[in-house]
């Protein structure tokens, strides 16, 4: 049995107002730039975390979900 690896990735984010509160959360939890994220929001399936426990993941999550920005925990088998 491998360890499971888990990920966070965002729906399709619409707003211009969401993109910019998701680009703050993501620069901040993917240690990259906020113009970076925001170039990350742009895309139809928005990747923000790889290769972090499934309750780092959730916890993040529940951030997004916070600001109406829906998402799920991805995992996958190493």
């Amino acid at each position: 049995d491998g360890e499971e690896i888990h990920g966070l990735v965002l729906s399709k984010i619409s707003s211009d107002v969401k993109k910019r509160k998701a680009a703050s959360l993501i620069a901040s939890m993917a240690k990259i730039s906020e113009d970076e994220a925001l170039k990350l929001t742009d895309r139809t399936i928005v990747p923000v975390l790889r290769g972090v426990s499934k309750a780092y993941a959730e916890a993040c999550l529940q951030k997004f979900e916070t600001a109406n920005i829906s998402g799920r925990v991805t995992t996958r088998r190493a």
